[in-house]
């Protein structure tokens, strides 16, 4: 409790996107969203991929870095925005980006102090904080959605991702994170098989708060193979409109000083 009081009262916003399961999207959702937030939102926002095997960030935004994120996580003592800003990489938009080697580096030895002094400089150096986790739990990744708020939890209408996203909704709170916290993201809807029933739908989120983002696989598939962001190449489709509209409630919901310009926040 005391962490999380801690970071909450930083300047920045931490949230995190976790699939449900494997390929369900939440890369994809982050990547973009944290794009949107830099570049249409005005919010220093710094995109953190915590994949450590398997993170593809800095490739799908044709980045190349001399840094990672695991160099922060195994030296927490010298974790600082001065070390932080070195191993970021800047993109051409205004993002900055903490990538992961995405080479098999072991990942076991990283603990839940690392991942909050990573984590709690971030967001005293910026607007938002934007983690995309592997699809997996470990000490880092339970230790990131604890701090995080909200957490979004992506998911698709099959009936594997939606039992898992029932087990995290009701197993999370258990370990530490609140329900309050939580968010549902319903990716790739409007797709031509639809074998859940709005009924057995709502019976699964309950209250949790949920966004639609409509399916657009040519559109995905060009920005992974452009190394861009789908909020490049067309702004105007339907899962970029979607996408938007929780860049701009992460954006909303900053306190009011975060808003203000970067000009006004240095006059304030």
């Amino acid at each position: 409790r005391h962490q999380r009081q801690r970071i909450e009262s930083a300047q920045g916003k931490i949230s995190t996107f976790l699939n449900t399961r494997g390929g369900a999207g939440a890369s994809f959702i982050a990547l973009n969203v944290a794009y949107q937030l830099a570049t249409e939102f005005n919010q220093k926002t710094v995109l953190v991929d915590m994949d450590i095997q398997y993170g593809t960030v800095a490739i799908d935004l044709d980045i190349r870095s001399e840094g990672t994120i695991l160099e922060a996580l195994r030296n927490p003592q010298r974790v600082d925005s001065v070390y932080l800003d070195a191993l970021m990489t800047a993109h051409p938009s205004g993002l900055h980006v903490l990538p992961s080697p995405g080479d098999l580096s072991p990942s076991e030895d990283i603990t839940a102090q690392a991942v909050t002094r990573m984590l709690g400089s971030l967001a005293e150096s910026h607007d938002q904080v934007v983690v995309s986790l592997p699809t997996y739990f470990n000490e880092g990744v339970e230790q990131s959605l604890r701090l995080a708020n909200p957490v979004f939890l992506v998911s698709q209408d099959t009936m594997a991702m939606l039992r898992n996203l029932k087990l995290m909704l009701q197993r999370l709170p258990l370990r530490g994170v609140p329900a309050s916290h939580l968010r549902v993201i319903q990716n790739r809807v409007n797709t031509a098989v639809k074998d859940i029933s709005s009924r057995e739908l709502d019976e699964i989120l309950g209250n949790t708060p949920s966004y639609r983002v409509r399916s657009d696989y040519k559109l995905a598939a060009h920005a992974a193979n452009e190394g861009k962001a789908a909020t490049e190449l067309n702004s105007r489709a339907g899962v970029v409109k979607d996408l938007r509209e929780i860049s701009a409630a992460l954006a909303e919901s900053s306190a009011p000083d975060k808003k203000k310009s970067g000009l006004m926040r240095w006059l304030s």
